[in-house]
């Protein structure tokens, strides 16, 4: 399993095979919506030392759906 298919909200992504677009900021790059959610295969993010953050992997009891 790849992706999880009743997220309840929008997400946008790329067109097949277009690579990685994280670094892009415009609506352009992101043409589709789709009501489903991919798994992450990487993550980078840069932030002061001093933040804190918390994230949520899991199944549909996760994303609000019982």
């Amino acid at each position: 399993m790849t992706w999880h298919a009743k997220a309840l909200q929008s997400s946008y992504v790329t067109r097949p095979g277009a690579g990685a677009h994280g670094h892009v900021e415009t609506e352009g790059a992101f043409p589709f919506a789709t009501a489903s959610w991919y798994f992450v295969d990487a993550l980078d993010m840069m932030a002061p030392q001093s933040a804190a953050a918390v994230v949520a992997f899991g199944d549909s009891i996760t994303d609000g759906t019982a």
